[in-house]
Order: structure tokens, then sequence, then C-alpha cells
């Protein structure tokens, strides 16, 4: 098993959305990433990037980097939800291959965003609890292990 360093930063990262979700890259086409939100209104401004008045929304790596490194099945449906997604917009932004096994992974998503019981979608008096087959949790590691590598070598300092 591959062991993900867990000396992970806070960083900030400018999200967009149009035609297709991403995050603002550098030149060199890194994710452009900072220590703190002063730092990255500075820069939206430098750059004319208007920034819409919310508040941030965070994804917790450290516990992601905690489940990969320990042998653990229980798969938290929310968290590896919202990571996943955060995953697929790094790499469709720095042009990466995250879930480029999509035929396999296709239903490990659907069971990840069922399992979520989002009240928009999800019948009234109704419930989903997905059951996760070893192999699933093993493609669930691999695939979120690789998202997070390259999301860490694709974090640039502008």
């Amino acid at each position: 098993m591959k062991t993900h360093d867990p000396k992970l930063l806070h960083h900030h990262m400018i999200w967009f959305t149009n035609d297709e979700d991403g995050l603002v890259t550098s030149p060199d086409g890194g994710i452009v990433r900072f220590d703190d939100l002063g730092a990255l209104h500075s820069y939206a401004t430098e750059q004319g990037i208007a920034l819409e008045a919310q508040e941030p929304t965070y994804y917790n790596l450290d516990f992601l980097v905690r489940w990969l490194n320990l042998p653990r099945d229980k798969i938290d449906v929310k968290a590896f939800l919202n990571i996943w997604n955060l995953f697929m917009d790094v790499s469709a932004s720095v042009g990466g291959s995250f879930n480029a096994d999509r035929e396999r992974t296709e239903r490990i998503y659907a069971k990840l965003f069922w399992g979520n019981n989002l009240p928009s979608i999800t019948p009234k008096g109704k419930h989903y609890t997905p059951l996760w087959r070893p192999e699933e949790v093993r493609l669930i590691r691999r695939t979120l292990g690789y998202g997070l590598e390259l999301t860490r070598q694709s974090l640039r300092t502008p």
C-alpha cells in the first residue's frame, strides 16, 4: 500500500464555474494556491477576477490522508463525494487523468452520490446506505489516492 504524506498545509484556491467547473491556474498550468484569504483576494483583484461574497468551501484532505494510510473500510460518503468532485475539477484544470477508468468507477461515484441522500432527489421516507465490496474500497483508495497526488503536484504559488 502506498503511504501518503500526512503533512498537508491549508491552502486556498479559486474555483470557477461557467461551461465547466475548474480552478484558476498559473501560466505553467498548475493550480494557483494561497496560504491565506488576504493573498487570494489581492491576487483576484490584480487579475481582475470577481469573487462572490460567500463563505469558502473547505475540503478536509487530512481526513483523506488518514483514511488512505490506515486500513479502514468505512466510507464517509459525504466527504468522499466532495473530495471526488474537487479532484475532478483539479484534473480538468490541469489536464490530468483523474478517474480515467470511468467504466469501473462510475458505479462507485453513483453509490457516493446516492448515499448522500440529498433532500432534493431522495423521496420522502427513503434512505440509501451503500454497501461496499472490498474491491470497490480498493478502487476508491486508488482513485482518491491518485487525485490527492495530482492535486499536490499541481499546486503553485503565484
